[in-house]
Formats: C-alpha cells, sequence, structure tokens
C-alpha cells in the first residue's frame, strides 16, 4: 500500500533523511541530463525553506520551477519526481533509507579523510557539503483554488531564491567582431532614417508652404521675396535588445550582447536589457567599458542562467520603460528560445503592446539552426503572430546575412 505524501514526509523530518533524499534525487536528474550544478540545489533548498512541505503540489513545483530550464527538462520532471518519491513501498523504506544513510556515511567519510583532493577530485560532494541546513516547516491554512496556489508559491520561490543572489561576471565575446560590426552597420543603414510625418520650415524643403511665405512678406510689404520651404524631419530609428539569459540561453546570450555592442558603434540610441526571472537593464554597463576592452558584464543570479519568464519580464520591460523607449521609430530584437515558464496571458499582451508602439520586431532564436525544429513552445506560439522577422542568427556570419535581407515597411 502506498504511503501519503504527508506521510513520506513526516517519516523523512523524523529519521532526518531529508536532505539525504533531495541529494540522491539532484543525483537522478542529473543522470537524466539535467543541468543541475551547487547552484540549483541551493536555490532549490532556500525555496523550500519557505513553504509548507507538507503540500505536494507546492513540494513538486518549487524544485520544477528552480531545477527545469527547458521544455524537455519540464515534460520529464513529473515522472521522475514521481517515481523517485512516490512509487517506493513501504516494505521498501526502510532499505531506500538504509541506503540513503550509507551513502552519506561514506561520503562524509571520504571528506574527512580526503578533504583537500575532495574538493578538486569530486565536486559534487563539494556541493553537497556546501548546501545549507534545512529549516522546514508545515503550516496548514484554509485551502486556495490551483492557480492561487501556484502563483503564491511560485512568488515564494523566487522571492527565497533571491535574498542571497550570487553575482556573475559576463564577459562580452571578442571573436568575429569585425564581421559583426559590419553586420551592426549594415543593420543601422538599412534602418537610417525614418521620416517623420511633421514638417519643419527646411533650407532645402520640398514643399511650397503658402501661409508661412504670406506671412513673411508682411515684413516686405506684401512682396513674397523670400518663399518658405519645407519637409519632413529625418529622425533616426533607435534599437531596443531583449535578451533571453536563462539557463538554455546563456550560450547564445553572449553572442547578442556583442551583437548590441557592435550596434553601439554606429547608433547612439541603443538599449539593452537582460532577464530571466527578472528583467535588468545592462546598456550603462556596456557603454561604460574601458576604450579597446570589451565590456565585462556584472549580473545576478536570478538575472543569468536562472529560470525563464518571458512574459513577466517583457510586461516589466512595458511598464518601466515602454512610454518612453518606444515609439514608431523604435526597432525591438527580443533574443530567445521562447521556452517560457510564466504566465502565457503576460506575453500575449505584452507583444500585443510592443507591436502597436514600435516599427519592427525582429525575433532571434538559436533553435532554429537545429533540423527538425518547430516553434511548438507556448511562448513561441504566441509571439509569433506578432513579429515581423523570426531569425536563426546566433554568429557574425548569420547577423551579417540577415542584415542584408531584411526590410522594414511603414
Amino acid at each position: 500500500m502506498m504511503t501519503t505524501w504527508e506521510e513520506r514526509i513526516s517519516n523523512m523530518l523524523q529519521q532526518e533523511t531529508l536532505t539525504d533524499h533531495l541529494v540522491l534525487f539532484f543525483r537522478d536528474l542529473r543522470e537524466e541530463g539535467f543541468l543541475i550544478g551547487s547552484n540549483e540545489m541551493t536555490d532549490g533548498i532556500q525555496a523550500l525553506q519557505s513553504i509548507d512541505i507538507s503540500e505536494y503540489n507546492q513540494f513538486k513545483l518549487v524544485l520544477q520551477i528552480v531545477l527545469c530550464s527547458t521544455k524537455e527538462e519540464h515534460d520529464k520532471f513529473d515522472s521522475l519526481f514521481q517515481n523517485f518519491f512516490f512509487k517506493k513501498e513501504k516494505e521498501d523504506l526502510l532499505h531506500f533509507h538504509s541506503e540513503v544513510k550509507e551513502v552519506s556515511t561514506n561520503e562524509k567519510s571520504i571528506t574527512e579523510n580526503n578533504q583537500s583532493a575532495e574538493s578538486v577530485e569530486n565536486p559534487e560532494e563539494q556541493k553537497k557539503q556546501s548546501l545549507p541546513s534545512f529549516g522546514f516547516h508545515i503550516d496548514k491554512t484554509e485551502s486556495e483554488t490551483d492557480g492561487q496556489q501556484e502563483g503564491a508559491t511560485l512568488y515564494t520561490a523566487l522571492n527565497a531564491i533571491s535574498k542571497n543572489p550570487r553575482t556573475f561576471k559576463v564577459k562580452i565575446p571578442a571573436h568575429h567582431f569585425s564581421t559583426m560590426e559590419k553586420a551592426a552597420e549594415q543593420l543601422t543603414r538599412r534602418f537610417r532614417l525614418l521620416d517623420s510625418r511633421r514638417k519643419k520650415v527646411l533650407k532645402n524643403g520640398n514643399t511650397f508652404d503658402m501661409r508661412r511665405t504670406f506671412r513673411k512678406s508682411i515684413q516686405t510689404g506684401g512682396y513674397p521675396i523670400n518663399p518658405v520651404h519645407t519637409g519632413p524631419i529625418s529622425e533616426k530609428s533607435s534599437f531596443i535588445l531583449l535578451c533571453d539569459s536563462s539557463r538554455s540561453m546563456a550560450t547564445y546570450s553572449k553572442i547578442y550582447l556583442q551583437f548590441a555592442y557592435a550596434l553601439m558603434q554606429y547608433s547612439s540610441k541603443v538599449e539593452v536589457f537582460l532577464f530571466s526571472t527578472r528583467l535588468r537593464r545592462v546598456t550603462d554597463q556596456i557603454t561604460t567599458s574601458k576604450r579597446g576592452a570589451f565590456p565585462v558584464l556584472h549580473v545576478q543570479e536570478n538575472e543569468w542562467e536562472g529560470g525563464t519568464c518571458i512574459g513577466e519580464s517583457l510586461n516589466t520591460f512595458v511598464q518601466m520603460h515602454g512610454l518612453k523607449m518606444v515609439n514608431k521609430n523604435t526597432i525591438v530584437m527580443i533574443a530567445s528560445d521562447g521556452l517560457d515558464t510564466g504566465n502565457s496571458e503576460h506575453l500575449q499582451q505584452t507583444m500585443r503592446e510592443i507591436r502597436k508602439r514600435s516599427t519592427f520586431i525582429i525575433w532571434f532564436n538559436p533553435l532554429l539552426n537545429l533540423d527538425g525544429y518547430e516553434p511548438t513552445a507556448s511562448g513561441m506560439k504566441i509571439a509569433l503572430p506578432h513579429i515581423d522577422v523570426f531569425s536563426h542568427a546566433m554568429d557574425a556570419h548569420s547577423f551579417m546575412e540577415l542584415s542584408n535581407q531584411v526590410k522594414v515597411r511603414r
């Protein structure tokens, strides 16, 4: 007979084996190909300390948020979680507990005898030793709807992870930068002059302004000696890059940051934002780099190699910066694989708003380079109707191809 979730948690807490169970669960996930290191293990523990662990859905959701970075991992997580925590019968628990304790005792013995060597040869043990102690609690409250509970759990987990964020140094790469500069120059030339509907008096204007001419002729006794001509105001386009810096995109994000840095060499109107589980403006960090040196960004863990909340992050951009930065001369570039674990309604509303305010939207997705890839992830399906160009660009040469092909229509 299967035990309930509350019974399992209670047994683990009484026998003080919950920590060991989680370490073994992390190990099993790594064996299944999950990208889990000490950061994710620590984040999971911190998040679990802030919820009622007797609630099965909360416990599972928190670990899923922290440990999964791709759609494939999200799809596999439920069955792996069930197999590890819920598929063992009562008669197997004693054996399982002894197995856990044996692993824990052996690893502890190895660490005590070979502490200095272990830190180099067995980084997994070092990760385990660096984990903080648990402060779990069980707090029975009035039941909530599934949607409210999931939202509250997500909020709690992200806040717990954000209490003591680590800082990452992200260096913009220098390789093939000359080609990237050519691509950036070509792209800025494509979008260089966007004519405004407003007109002003110009010496070489292409339109004769009769009203202004007659008003000016009053000074010369009614003789139109100095005819007035007007013309459209030529305005340069501005560029905004919203770059997904989650774990599934971190490998490619540096290339998109390099492209933004190249754009800055030819345009003074470039803004750059990173987003993972939160949005971060990094324009100043890129523009203040020393001459001749490539920028090094300093970002926190919830802004680099974290989860992916595309809709919430883009919605934050629109709310905080949209009115000031996005207008009819703005080219919005979004770099993301579209693997969104956030609220799809936010993404739908935000893409519609960006589409309405801007003149052109380019979405970079490196997964387009994979044979057989189709944009079936929920984030991509929602975004596609609102974008003008769906690009596979992920290196300097593909950016050059894009700059030669892109066309803007007004």
